[in-house]
């Protein structure tokens, strides 16, 4: 059975929440997080904050975006939001060839490899079910969210997987519901979307494998010295 890499489950994760990162920077709902990388750093923190209140001065609110399901816990201060959260992982409909190939253990010695791995493919592609969640308070809010979420994620279409530029995640729009309205009057939408055909990384089944330098005609001469009062040569 194939192992799913941590880094390249964060990677499909990311891909999504980057995704709808990107255009909330694009339409001016969110500052740019890459301008404060360093958010351990006060002040890059208190710059990003400024920024978003001067979003929320110009344009009634901002909109931030979390790589996690939505919480009550964060207050009214973090509505509205968006809450990517991935959920499960199924077997697929296609798959392929999960016997054993050798590949060159290096990416720089493909053309004269000294060795080479023994890797499986997975037998299943996977399907991955992640959820949209959209908080809000007001209407206008929520039009604004289902707007972003509309633009970015299609109902049958691809994505790019962070952080290329190629659109080559297959996401298909699977279904909605809207939970009622909460304690705090936070109202949440939620759109359910599935990630097809995943290829999840290789295993290495084996260790390192030495190439073949010749091929060595030795053993039939040897059969053809040893057959010479024979009338009829077999070769091996």
């Amino acid at each position: 059975m194939s192992t799913v890499d941590a880094l390249y489950t964060q990677k499909l994760k990311r891909s999504v929440f980057h995704a709808i990162r990107k255009y909330l920077v694009n339409i001016g709902y969110l500052p740019d997080i890459l301008l404060y990388q360093a958010l351990s750093s006060t002040q890059n923190y208190i710059n990003y904050n400024l920024a978003l209140k001067a979003i929320r001065d110009a344009k009634g609110f901002a909109i931030e975006v979390f790589n996690h399901n939505g919480n009550l816990k964060r207050a009214n201060e973090k509505i509205p939001r968006i809450s990517v959260n991935f959920r499960k992982t199924d077997a697929g409909d296609i798959g392929g060839d999960s016997r054993p190939f050798y590949q060159a253990s290096s990416v720089d010695d493909y053309d004269r490899p000294t060795s080479y791995t023994s890797i499986r493919r997975p037998d299943t592609y996977s399907v991955w079910t992640f959820d949209i969640y959209l908080s809000a308070e007001t209407s206008d809010q929520f039009d604004v969210l289902h707007s972003v979420v509309a633009n970015v994620l299609p109902k049958r279409g691809y994505i790019p997987i962070y952080p290329d530029s190629e659109p080559i995640l297959n996401i298909v729009h699977f279904g909605s519901y809207q939970m009622p309205t909460m304690d705090m009057g936070i109202t949440e939408y939620i759109y359910i979307y599935e990630m097809r055909d995943i290829y999840e990384p290789s295993d290495v089944i084996g260790g390192e494998v030495s190439p073949i330098n010749d091929i060595s005609l030795d053993l039939i001469i040897e059969s053809l010295d040893n057959s010479q009062n024979s009338d009829e040569i077999n070769l091996p």
